[in-house]
């Protein structure tokens, strides 16, 4: 059933349309109400902590208990002092993303135990009436949200807040809340979501304890999805925000059933006016870029929550991580007429074309190096053919002579052999010439004898390879004759 079912059927009763007189739960809540906020600067805009000076001495002046969470990203110093809010609670962000929502739930962790009404608020507004707060817990005790006004007026670069103002509507653009414009439509089904949805919003501290800020739209636009909840208005109804990519509709539809189903639609607004201090131009918070740039975002998968309790990339998409970071320079909220998004996004394309370009380039190169290699491994591989065939043709000839000397050796052997058998041969007695008594024998002469024709035969036959007096010739005699039998 739909939260505002009863409602509806209580005005389809009615003869005249009345207003929607959003529905009351009474309720008491004798506690202390607490302020919440975040500050985080990732560009470092001066006018931010300007601000966030302005904001908290108003608010602080009309009595305003405030708990803020400061997360310094991409290592840059924290801004805030100690005495900027009764608590200051100090996080690194690892990752350059909006983190608004997430911190205000870091924040409503650490709230006293007494306090049972909240408030979440923007560091850039101020309130027209001081007794805005004991107005808010009274309306509180009656309804489950509440928005602290009716209308908010955005002041201009130029306008320099003073304590007596002396206000007028020629100062700035202004809007009308979105609780008053629920509040103040003829019924559910003619009421079309519009107007300011965040600057600042109060609640039952028990409301958020059941169900927390929806805190996954990374580049802004929490608002929107909350305040549509709290009056039973879908993501994927909500004009200002369903052409988001569908993941996180899907997701956000989820929580917004939930919180639909507990607030009811018990919304209300607390006449009067809020000043919306200038930090950037309305046309560069790119409202519509962003949800453009999201489409590859999924919710689910694409982002974690950290040590600190704030938001990381948990997934590889640096496209996607890119254009987000450029967001946040891209607001130009100091007013230096930084480029604008587009420029950023067409700057960055153009840097990407560059690279790629010059990537082909590189590998142009790399291709024609690899060529020239090739063809020279080519060339070193021919010449190194060539020796080897070279070297083979010597190792050929090498083997060639080898064989030569082999069978000259073998010839010399022969012709050794064949020397000292011819030696021997003529270095035997014949029979009837050896002695009968041992006294006729010759055998000590033998030897020299042999050694004469050894000397007689070389001078014939190969006075060249033996001539007479050389060593050579000295050691085949001596080789002869210890060949010879005894």
């Amino acid at each position: 059933m739909h939260p505002l079912a009863p409602l509806k059927a209580r005005q389809q009763k009615a003869s005249s349309p009345p207003l929607i007189h959003p529905p009351q739960f009474p309720e008491s809540l004798p506690g202390t109400i607490f302020g919440i906020a975040t500050y985080f600067n990732p560009a470092s805009y001066r006018n931010r902590l300007a601000n966030y000076r302005t904001f908290r001495a108003a608010s602080k002046r009309q009595g305003l208990k405030l708990i803020v969470v400061e997360a310094a990203m991409e290592g840059k110093p924290f801004e805030l002092a100690d005495d900027d809010a009764e608590q200051v609670i100090r996080v690194r962000a690892g990752s350059v993303l909006w983190q608004k929502e997430r911190l205000l739930s870091v924040a409503f962790a650490h709230l006293p135990p007494d306090c049972d009404k909240v408030v979440w608020i923007d560091t850039d507004i101020l309130f027209m009436e001081d007794d805005w707060i004991a107005k808010t817990c009274a309306l509180l005790e009656r309804y489950m949200i509440v928005q602290p006004f009716a209308e908010v007026t955005l002041l201009p670069h130029y306008y320099q807040t003073r304590k007596k103002t002396g206000f007028s509507h020629g100062m700035g653009k202004t809007y009308h809340g979105t609780a008053n414009r629920w509040a103040t439509a003829s019924s559910p089904q003619h009421f079309t979501y519009s107007g300011s949805p965040g600057a600042v919003v109060a609640a039952r501290r028990r409301i958020l304890e059941k169900c927390p800020l929806y805190d996954r739209m990374i580049m802004g636009g929490g608002d929107a999805v909350v305040m549509g909840a709290f009056m039973g208005v879908f993501p994927k109804d909500n004009i200002t925000i369903n052409s988001y990519p569908a993941p996180l509709l899907s997701d956000a539809h989820a929580w917004a059933e939930n919180m639909a189903s507990i607030v009811r639609g018990s919304v209300s607004f607390l006449p009067g006016r809020i000043l919306h201090l200038w930090h950037g131009t309305e046309r560069k918070r790119y409202y519509i870029e962003r949800a453009s740039i999201l489409q590859p975002f999924d919710p689910r998968t694409d982002i974690r929550i950290d040590d600190n309790g704030c938001w990381t990339w948990a997934t590889d998409k640096p496209a996607l991580h890119e254009q987000v970071r450029h967001y946040f320079w891209a607001r130009d909220e100091d007013g230096k007429n930084v480029p604008s998004f587009e420029s950023l996004r067409i700057r960055e394309l153009e840097k990407k074309i560059s690279n790629q370009l010059a990537k082909k380039v590189w590998l142009e190169e790399m291709l024609n190096n690899e060529r020239t290699k090739n063809v020279w491994l080519e060339g070193e591989m021919t010449k190194q053919s060539a020796l080897a065939e070279e070297a083979l043709a010597d190792e050929r000839r090498k083997s060639a002579w080898l064989e030569e000397m082999l069978r000259n050796e073998c010839t010399k052997s022969a012709w050794l052999e064949e020397t000292i058998s011819s030696l021997r041969m003529q270095n035997t007695p014949k029979e009837e010439s050896i002695p009968t008594s041992p006294s006729a024998q010759r055998q000590p002469a033998a030897a020299p004898l042999f050694a004469q024709r050894a000397e007689s035969f070389f001078d014939r036959r190969i006075p060249r390879l033996l001539p007479r007096g050389s060593r050579r010739r000295t050691i085949v005699l001596r080789l002869l004759t210890w060949m010879m039998p005894s």
